[in-house]
């Protein structure tokens, strides 16, 4: 396997424990109201709808998870994600804002990423769960998360007040099987208390 494939797929798997958010959930999580009907899975032009109460603000498909939004911390402005929905093989583009209190353990937050997927020959794939810490890093030439201040610089952690989570990611098709993801984002401090807790579903084309 060359050096460039070797570095593809390192990235990838980088990025998969991003979107495994945002992004966002298993179905075991998830309330009925968002959840497919297994009959409609095959096609990708169906798409789980939430209700205006559990939808998180702004552009997005992504709706509160089972923790209820009024126990997360993170007060959420919008979150914006374009494309949508999210493309393979180009990058896309997250784009959180909201305020926090001052609270111990900001800088010690983690990110708990999961995803699963129904495939397209039926099969399932995962759950499967990452946990990194929700900082100001890069994990790839195509997948970086970012957190900035009210005036534009960035920081390495979530501060005491308004904050911008941004990412830009790409999914390689070469990767990825087709089928409908469901993924979660759970942002936590470390006595366990929830900042955020986001999750959405869509059809991926993959290259098999």
């Amino acid at each position: 396997m060359s050096m460039e494939r070797v570095t593809l797929r390192t990235g990838s798997s980088m990025i998969s424990c991003l979107l495994r958010f945002l992004f966002l959930c298993t179905l075991a999580t998830a309330r009925p109201s968002i959840l497919l009907q297994q009959s409609s899975v095959l096609n990708p032009q169906v798409i789980a709808v939430a209700t205006p109460e559990e939808k998180v603000p702004g552009n997005n498909n992504a709706t509160f998870c089972a923790i209820p939004k009024e126990q997360q911390l993170f007060q959420v402005e919008f979150l914006d994600i374009a494309p949508s929905p999210i493309p393979v093989d180009q990058f896309f583009f997250i784009f959180l804002r909201g305020n926090v209190p001052d609270e111990y353990g900001l800088d010690y937050a983690n990110l708990r990423l999961t995803s699963y997927a129904k495939l397209a020959d039926g099969r399932e794939l995962g759950p499967d769960t990452h946990v990194i810490p929700l900082t100001t890093t890069s994990f790839a030439d195509n997948a970086h998360l970012g957190i900035r201040n009210p005036r534009g610089a960035y920081r390495g952690t979530l501060n005491p007040g308004r904050n911008d989570v941004l990412g830009d990611f790409m999914i390689i098709s070469w990767f990825l099987r087709t089928g409908y993801y469901t993924f979660r984002a759970e942002a936590t401090l470390p006595d366990g208390r929830h900042l955020f807790c986001y999750q959405m579903s869509q059809w991926l084309d993959g290259d098999d």
